[in-house]
């Protein structure tokens, strides 16, 4: 499952800066490697890549070398994220949830450190909703 991925994927960045929890960012980052996906593809023709996302989220949460977290759990907004997936998901008559609800839902959390982080790359919310609208009417054709 492309969710699942993309959680495992946040998790291993939390792991490899040092942070103990996943917040927003992190779930970003994940979809950005993940790279397969609509939402994957709307970041890269945004002009998003992994170095520079990963260079501006550790310039605003910064990474502890030192810290090795046994367990890696997820912010109250990671998890408000991927209700809200779930969500806009389950209105589109969908049985799981893929990476551009994920990023729906992060576009619906305007002050949350993924969509900072997406400012400092150059980008809005609008231009991601209208990518990913574009994207999949496109694969209805």
């Amino acid at each position: 499952n492309e969710t699942l991925y993309i959680m495992r994927l946040a998790k291993q960045e939390a792991r490899r800066t040092g942070n103990s929890v996943v917040g927003s960012e992190l779930i970003l980052l994940g979809i950005i490697i993940e790279s397969n996906s609509i939402a994957a593809e709307v970041l890269r023709d945004l002009g998003i890549i992994i170095k520079d996302a990963r260079a501006v989220v550790e310039e605003l949460t910064g990474v502890n070398e030192d810290f090795r977290a046994n367990e890696i759990t997820f912010s109250r907004r990671a998890k408000l994220i991927l209700e809200d997936a779930w969500s806009i998901a389950k209105s589109q008559n969908k049985t799981r949830t893929s990476a551009d609800d994920i990023l729906i839902a992060i576009c619906n959390q305007p002050d949350s450190l993924a969509m900072k982080a997406l400012s400092i790359l150059g980008t809005d919310e609008l231009e991601i909703r209208q990518g990913i609208k574009n994207k999949l009417a496109a694969k209805r054709i």
